[in-house]
C-alpha cells in the first residue's frame, strides 16, 4: 500500500484490526522530472564502468519486445538467477523444472513487464524485467541478472545504467527501485517514499509470527544491520551444519581415490551420456545447481559462491551428474578467453579444485575404471 489512510478507514472497526499486522519499507525512487537527476546519471563512476565494457566488445542494450526474443533469453536468465541468488543468499527462485516461469509469459503477454537484455558479442551477459504501472513508473521488482563469466566488468551496475537512460527516452517518470537497503539502489535514486505491506489472516500464529517480525526487524535496522542480512546469516549457518553432521558420518569418503587416473579416463572435448543415469558436460552451467547441502565437503550456497568467484576468474570446469545429481565438478585455471578448448593435459590434480559427492565410491565406477 502507498500509504495508510485506506487502512485506517477499515481498521476503524475492532474486528478488523485484530486480525491484521501492518509491516513499513522504505522504497527508493529514481525520479526522471527531478532537477538533480542528471546529476546522478553523469556520475563518472558509471560512466566508467558503461566504457570499460564497452571497449571489451561490440555491447548491445536491447528492449525485449517479441515472445521469441524473451524466450531466446529466458533459460539463460533463470541460470544466471538462480546461481546468484543461491550464492548470496541460498535459494533458487526459478526451479529447474520450468513450470513457474509461465507468470513471466503470461505478464509479458498482457503488457505487465519492462524487459530489457544486455549482449557482448552476441552473448547474453545481462538483463532486468521490471513490473509496469502504467504508463510513467516502472518497479524493479520483477529480476535484474547478469553472466557470472563476466562479472569483472559489472555487467548489472552498467545494464542498470543504460535502462534509465532508456526509460528516460521512452517518457517514464519514475523508477522505482523497490525495498531492500540495497546500497546500489540509493546510489541511483534521488527520492524515496514509505509503503505498506498489510497482512490480513483469521490464523492468530500467523499474526503473532508477523507481528514478532515487525519488532525485531525496527529493533536491528536501528543498529545498522539490514533485515535480510541477518535471515540470510541464519540461513546459511543452518545450512552449513547440515553439511557438518553429513561429512561427520561419510567421513573421508574420497582418500583412496586416485584423481589422476579417474580424470584421465575423461574426454573434456566430448559431452557424452554414459549409460543411462551419467552424463558428462563442459561448461554447462545448469549442472552446479542440481547440488543440495548434503553432496560435497561444502554446503550449497559455499559451493555456489566458491563457482561464481572462479567463474568471474575465467577459470574453467566440467560436470559428472547421476541421474541429474550433480556428482563431480573439477575445475581448472585457464588464462586466456572462456572459448578456449580445453586441454586434457592441463587438468589439475589439486584436491582444492574437485569436488566429488561424498556418498559416491568414484573407484567402483565401471566407467571410470
Amino acid at each position: 500500500m502507498p500509504n495508510l489512510t485506506a487502512y485506517q478507514g477499515i481498521t476503524s472497526k475492532n474486528s478488523v484490526l485484530k486480525y491484521s499486522a501492518i509491516e513499513k519499507y522504505h522504497n527508493p525512487i529514481l525520479d526522471f522530472e527531478s532537477e538533480d537527476f542528471q546529476k546522478i546519471i553523469n556520475k563518472r563512476h558509471f560512466k566508467a564502468k558503461y566504457n570499460r565494457v564497452n571497449k571489451s566488445g561490440n555491447l548491445h542494450f536491447e528492449n525485449l519486445t517479441s515472445m521469441e526474443r524473451l524466450l531466446l533469453a529466458l533459460d539463460q536468465i533463470e541460470v544466471f538467477h538462480n546461481l546468484r541468488q543461491g550464492a548470496a543468499f541460498n535459494k533458487t527462485p526459478f526451479p529447474l523444472d520450468k513450470d513457474e516461469r509461465n507468470i513471466f509469459i503470461e505478464w509479458f503477454k498482457k503488457g505487465l513487464l519492462h524487459a530489457t537484455a544486455l549482449w557482448l558479442d552476441d552473448k547474453l551477459i545481462g538483463a532486468i524485467i521490471m513490473i509496469r504501472d502504467g504508463n510513467h513508473t516502472v518497479h524493479l521488482a520483477g529480476l535484474i541478472t547478469y553472466s557470472p563469466f563476466h562479472g569483472r566488468y559489472s555487467p548489472g551496475l552498467v545494464h542498470l545504467y543504460l535502462l534509465v537512460l532508456r526509460l528516460k527516452e521512452e517518457g517514464f517518470h519514475f523508477l522505482k527501485l523497490s525495498p531492500g537497503y540495497d546500497s546500489y539502489k540509493e546510489r541511483f535514486s534521488n527520492d524515496n517514499e514509505e509503503i505498506y505491506e498489510l497482512l490480513i489472516s483469521g490464523n492468530r500464529i500467523a499474526l503473532m509470527k508477523r507481528n514478532l517480525r515487525v519488532f525485531f526487524r525496527r529493533i536491528i535496522l536501528k543498529k545498522g544491520i539490514r533485515p535480510m542480512e541477518l535471515s540470510v546469516w541464519i540461513d546459511k549457518n543452518r545450512a552449513a551444519f547440515k553439511n557438518k553432521l553429513f561429512r561427520f558420518k561419510k567421513g573421508n569418503a574420497h582418500k583412496n581415490v586416485n584423481w589422476s587416473h579417474i580424470l584421465g579416463k575423461i574426454n573434456p572435448e566430448k559431452e557424452v551420456k554414459i549409460l543411462d543415469d551419467f552424463e558428462f558436460k563442459v561448461l554447462d552451467l545448469t549442472q552446479l545447481l542440481l547440488v543440495n547441502d548434503c553432496t560435497f565437503e561444502i554446503c550449497r550456497w559455499e559451493f555456489l559462491q566458491d563457482a561464481l568467484k572462479r567463474l568471474e576468474e575465467n577459470q574453467l570446469f566440467f560436470t559428472l551428474t547421476d541421474k541429474k545429481r550433480l556428482i563431480l565438478c573439477v575445475w581448472y585455471n585457464n588464462p586466456d578467453v572462456v572459448s578456449k578448448k580445453i586441454n586434457k593435459s592441463e587438468f589439475p590434480y589439486n584436491s582444492n579444485d574437485i569436488f566429488a559427492a561424498l556418498d559416491v565410491d568414484f573407484n567402483q565406477l565401471k566407467f571410470l575404471k
